[in-house]
C-alpha cells in the first residue's frame, strides 16, 4: 500500500474516534438515564457492547497505520493515541464484566453494527516485540550462556502437540514387529493377486476385440468419438471446478498459489521494505535530534541566557526597591526556580490590584447598604422539626470515571493541530520534519530552553548568595569562632550493599526456574468465536473468547503507560482439563510480550527450599529478578498444591509454605510494575475455593473443544503436518463427531502421529482416509464424564465475577430488577 492509502485510513480513523467521544458524552449524560434500574442496566450493556466493538474495530487500524507509517515524529505522536485507546478498551472489558459476566457475549451487538465475530479478535500490537527486539536478543543471548555453562540441556517440549511414546517391554516389542511383518507379507500377497487378476481381465478384452475386425474408417470414428467425449467432459469438470474455486466452495490444489496467498505475499514483502525505511528514517531522527541540540546551545545558548538572566535582575531590582532594600528568597530547583519566582511575583501584583479595588467597593457600599436595611425583610424562619427539600440526585446503576477519556481528547486535539495540512504526496520518504523537531527540542521539560533556564537559575542563585553574605558582613558584628570538639564523631554503618541481579538471574536459571520461551503465537490456539452465545445460554466460553481473554492481557502488559492507567491486573489462574492448552497460552502470552518467563511449579521449586526462611528468600530474589527484568510473567503449574482444601490427595507435593510469601509479594504489586503472576490448575476442585479467589484477579477456564472449534482444530493441524490442503474425497466431518471429548492436545497427538514423515511422503499415491485416525484416536484418554462434571461443580462454586452466570442465576436478577421496578411505579402513583 501507498503512503498516501494509509494516511486517507489515518483521517478515517480520526473522524471515527470523534465520534465515538461524541458517543461517551452521550452516555455520561444522567438526564437521558433511565430512572429504573432493569432499564439502566439494559442501556448500559447496549451502550457499553457497542463501544468495546466500534473502539476494538478503529484500534486495529490504528495499529495498521501505525505499522505502516514512515514520518518518525508523526508515528511517535500516533503512538499516544495507539496506548489510550489500548487503556480505553480494557476500561470497557472491565465495565461489561461486572455488568454482565466474565465471559460476555456480544451477538446482538454484532448483528446490529453489522459485523462478523472474527473481525473482533483484537490484533496485538506489532511494535511491542520490535521495538524491543535488541532487548529480547540480549536476554535470549545471556540465557543461552548461561544455561551452557550450567550443562543445562534445552527441552523444547511442545506443550500442544505431543507424541504418544509408549513403554514396552521385549514380548511387546517382538509382537509389534511380528504384526507388521504378517502385514507387510499379506499386502505384498495381495498386489500379486491383483495384477494377475489384471492380467488375466486384459487378455479377455484383448480376445473379444479380435473376433470382430474394424475397418479402418470405422476404428478412426471410434477413437474420434472417444476422444471427443473425453475431452467434452474434461472441459466440463474444469469449469465446474474453476467456478466452485471462485465462490470459495472447494480449496484450491496442491501448489497452486491462491490470489489471497498472492496477496498476503505481496502485502510481506511490501511492510518488510517499508520497515527498512522506518528504521532508516528513525535513525536520521535521532542522529538529528543530538545534532540539532547542541548546535541551538552553541549558537542560540549564550544569547537566550543573557535574555533570562537581565529578565530576573529586573524583577529582583524592583523587588528591592519595593521592600526598602531587601533581598529575594530564591526557590530551590525543587520548587521550581525562576519559574516559581516569576509566578509569585505577579500573583504580589494582582493581590494588590484586588486589594486596590476591593476598598473602592466597600466605600461605595456603605451607603447603599444603608437604605437597603429598611427595605428588605429576613427571611421566613423554617419550622421546627421541618427540613427544606433538596433536590434528589438520580442514582445511576454504575459509574464508569475513565482516567483516559480527557487525556484522549487532548491527544487528539494536539494531532490534528500538529499534523494538519503537513501530508505531501510527492514526499515519498516522508523523513522528518525540521520546523516541529526545532519546536519539540525547545519546548518541554527536557527541552533546551528548560536546560538554559536551570543554569541562569544557579548563577543567579549564586548572585543572590554573594549579596546576602556582603549585606550581613556589613550590618552584623564579626562572629566568634566556636572552639574545636575533639570528640570522635561516630562512624556511620552503610547498610550491606545486595547482590546484583545478575547474580539472582544466573542462581535463578541455574534452578531452572528462569526457562526459554515457546515460540508460540496466540493465534495458534485454535478455536471459533460463537455468534449466538447468549441466545443458546452455553455455560463455558469458547476459546476464542479465551484467546481475546489472553491478548487483552497482552495488551494492559504492553507498556508502562498502559499498565499504569488501566485496570490493574496482578494475577490470574487457568483451569481445565489436561491438554485444553494452558501452559502453551502462558508460553504464547510471554513469546508476544517478549517477557522473562519464570517457572516455578511444584516440579521446580519442591525439592530445592523445604525451610520457610529459604522459601522466603527464593521469592524474594524471584520477584526482584521480575522487577528489573520486566515485562515477567511468574508462572506455576499444579497451584492446587499451594491452596489445598480439605481433600488430602498424597500424590501430589505440599507447597503451602509458598502461601504467605507468595500472596505478600503479589499483593506488593504497583500499577507499572509490569509483572504477572500466572497459576495453572487442571484438578482444581483439591483447592480451597476462597484462597484461590484471595490471590487471583481472574479465573479463565480453557475448554474442551465445541463442534466447531473441533472442525477448525482438525483441518488446520491435518493441513500444518501433511503440507497440503485437505481434499474433498477426505470427509473431514466425521472427525469432530467422533473426538467429541477429546481435549485440544488429544487431537493433535493423533495428527502428528498418524501423519509421520514417511507417511507424508505417499500421501500423493494414498490419500488420508478416515480409518487411519480411528486406532490412534482410540489410544489418547478423552475427557472422562467424571472429570467434567468435577470441573462443572468446582466452576458453580465460585464466585460470579470468576464465571459465567447460570440460566437460573440470570432469572432471578431479571425478577429482582422487574421487582424493582414495579416498586418504582408504585411510589410514582
Amino acid at each position: 500500500m501507498s503512503n498516501a492509502y494509509y494516511e486517507g485510513l489515518l483521517s478515517e480513523v480520526l473522524v471515527e474516534i470523534r465520534e465515538l467521544l461524541l458517543e461517551e458524552n452521550q452516555l455520561s449524560d444522567k438526564s437521558v438515564l433511565p430512572k429504573v434500574p432493569y432499564d439502566q442496566l439494559i442501556y448500559y450493556q447496549k451502550n457499553y457492547s457497542s463501544l468495546f466493538v466500534k473502539y476494538v474495530l478503529i484500534f486495529n487500524k490504528l495499529e495498521d497505520c501505525y505499522d505502516q507509517l514512515l514520518q518518525p515524529q508523526k508515528r511517535e505522536d500516533l503512538k499516544v493515541i495507539v496506548e489510550y485507546i489500548i487503556c480505553r478498551i480494557l476500561e470497557i472489558d472491565s465495565v461489561l464484566r461486572k455488568l454482565i459476566e466474565e465471559y460476555y457475549e456480544l451477538d446482538e451487538t454484532l448483528i446490529d453494527l453489522k459485523v462478523i465475530p472474527e473481525h473482533t479478535e483484537i490484533n496485538i500490537p506489532r511494535y511491542i516485540r520490535e521495538e524491543n527486539e535488541k532487548e529480547i536478543k540480549r536476554r535470549e543471548i545471556l540465557l543461552d550462556i548461561l544455561r551452557k555453562r550450567n550443562n543445562l540441556q534445552d527441552n523444547e517440549e511442545n506443550y500442544f502437540e505431543k507424541n504418544i511414546n509408549f513403554n514396552m517391554n521385549i514380548n511387546q516389542a517382538i509382537l509389534v514387529i511380528q504384526t507388521n511383518e504378517r502385514a507387510r507379507q499379506g499386502s505384498v500377497y495381495a498386489k500379486e493377486k491383483k495384477q494377475r487378476r489384471d492380467e488375466e481381465e486384459k487378455k479377455a478384452l484383448r480376445s473379444l476385440y479380435h473376433e470382430e475386425a474394424l475397418t479402418e474408417d470405422e476404428a478412426s470414428i471410434k477413437i474420434q468419438k472417444y476422444f471427443k467425449g473425453y475431452r467434452a467432459r474434461k472441459k466440463i469438470e474444469q469449469e465446474k471446478a474453476s467456478e466452485l474455486k471462485f465462490i470459495g466452495m472447494i480449496p484450491k490444489e496442491e501448489g497452486e498459489i491462491d490470489s489471497e496467498e498472492e496477496d498476503d505475499s505481496t502485502k510481506d514483502l511490501e511492510r518488510y521494505k517499508r520497515k527498512i525505511k522506518q528504521i532508516e528514517n528513525k535513525r536520521e531522527l535521532e542522529e538529528q535530534r543530538i545534532n540539532m541540540r547542541e548546535k541551538i546551545i552553541e549558537e542560540e545558548g549564550p544569547k537566550m541566557m543573557e535574555d533570562m538572566h537581565d529578565a530576573l535582575i529586573e524583577q529582583i531590582l524592583l523587588y528591592k526597591q519595593e521592600y526598602a532594600g531587601g533581598v529575594p528568597d530564591f526557590p530551590t530547583e525543587a520548587e521550581g526556580g525562576s519559574k516559581l519566582f516569576m509566578q509569585n511575583i505577579a500573583k504580589a501584583s494582582e493581590e494588590q490590584k484586588k486589594l486596590i479595588e476591593e476598598q473602592k467597593n466597600q466605600m461605595s457600599q456603605k451607603d447603599t447598604k444603608k437604605t437597603n436595611k429598611a427595605t428588605t425583610k429576613p427571611p421566613p424562619k423554617p419550622k421546627p422539626g421541618k427540613q427544606p427539600e433538596q433536590p434528589q440526585q438520580q442514582q445511576t446503576f454504575l459509574e464508569d470515571e475513565s482516567k483516559v477519556i480527557a487525556l484522549l481528547v487532548d491527544a487528539l486535539k494536539k494531532f490534528v493541530e500538529k499534523w494538519k495540512d503537513k501530508y505531501s504526496a510527492l514526499d515519498f520518504d516522508q523523513k522528518f520534519d525540521p520546523t516541529l523537531l526545532r519546536k519539540e527540542l525547545m519546548e518541554g521539560d527536557n527541552g533546551i530552553e528548560e536546560e538554559l533556564r536551570k543554569r541562569v537559575d544557579n548563577q543567579i542563585r549564586q548572585e543572590l548568595e554573594n549579596l546576602k553574605a556582603a549585606l550581613e558582613s556589613e550590618t552584623l558584628p564579626p562572629k566568634k569562632v566556636p572552639p574545636k570538639d575533639d570528640k570522635v564523631k561516630p562512624v556511620v554503618i552503610e547498610p550491606p550493599k545486595l547482590p546484583s541481579t545478575e547474580a539472582f538471574f544466573s542462581e535463578l536459571v541455574s534452578l531452572e526456574i528462569i526457562k526459554k520461551v515457546q515460540p508460540f503465537k496466540l493465534n495458534s490456539y485454535i478455536g471459533e468465536l460463537r455468534l449466538m452465545g447468549s441466545k443458546l445460554g452455553w455455560e463455558e466460553p469458547s476459546m476464542g473468547q479465551v484467546r481475546n481473554i489472553c491478548k487483552q492481557v497482552v495488551l494492559t502488559m504492553s507498556s508502562k503507560s498502559v499498565h499504569q492507567q488501566s485496570p490493574h491486573l496482578k494475577s490470574m489462574l487457568f483451569v481445565g482439563q489436561k491438554g485444553t492448552g494452558k501452559t502453551m497460552l502462558v508460553h504464547a502470552m510471554a513469546h508476544e510480550l517478549g517477557a522473562t518467563l519464570i517457572d516455578m511449579s511444584s516440579s521446580i521449586v519442591n525439592n530445592t527450599h523445604k525451610e520457610p526462611s529459604e522459601t522466603n528468600l527464593l521469592i524474594g530474589k524471584i520477584f526482584r529478578v521480575a522487577k528489573d527484568m520486566q515485562p515477567a510473567i511468574v508462572y506455576m503449574d499444579e497451584f492446587d498444591c499451594v491452596v489445598r482444601g480439605k481433600t488430602k490427595n498424597k500424590t501430589k507435593p505440599n507447597l503451602k509454605r509458598y502461601r504467605k510469601p507468595l500472596l505478600a509479594q503479589i499483593k506488593a504489586l504497583l500499577p507499572g510494575e509490569r509483572i504477572l503472576f500466572v497459576g495453572n490448575c487442571r484438578e482444581p476442585w483439591d483447592a480451597d475455593n476462597v484462597s484461590l479467589e484471595e490471590f487471583f484477579d481472574r479465573i479463565i477456564y480453557t475448554p474442551v473443544p465445541d463442534h466447531a472449534s473441533s472442525l477448525l482444530l482438525w483441518k488446520t493441524l491435518i493441513e500444518k503436518v501433511s503440507k497440503q490442503v485437505v481434499s474433498n474425497d477426505f470427509n473431514i466431518y466425521t472427525l469432530p463427531t467422533i473426538s467429541e471429548s477429546y481435549s485440544s492436545g488429544g487431537i493433535a497427538t493423533v495428527v502428528n502421529n498418524v501423519i509421520s514423515d514417511r507417511r507424508r511422503i505417499k500421501l500423493k499415491e494414498n490419500p488420508l482416509t478416515i480409518d487411519e485416525f480411528i486406532g490412534p484416536l482410540a489410544k489418547v484418554d478423552p475427557v472422562y464424564p467424571n472429570d467434567d462434571q468435577k470441573m462443572k461443580a468446582f466452576l458453580q462454586k465460585l464466585s460470579p465475577q470468576f464465571r459465567k452466570k447460570t440460566k437460573e442465576e440470570r432469572e432471578k436478577e431479571k425478577q429482582t430488577l422487574s421487582e424493582v421496578k414495579k416498586e418504582e411505579k408504585k411510589k410514582r402513583r
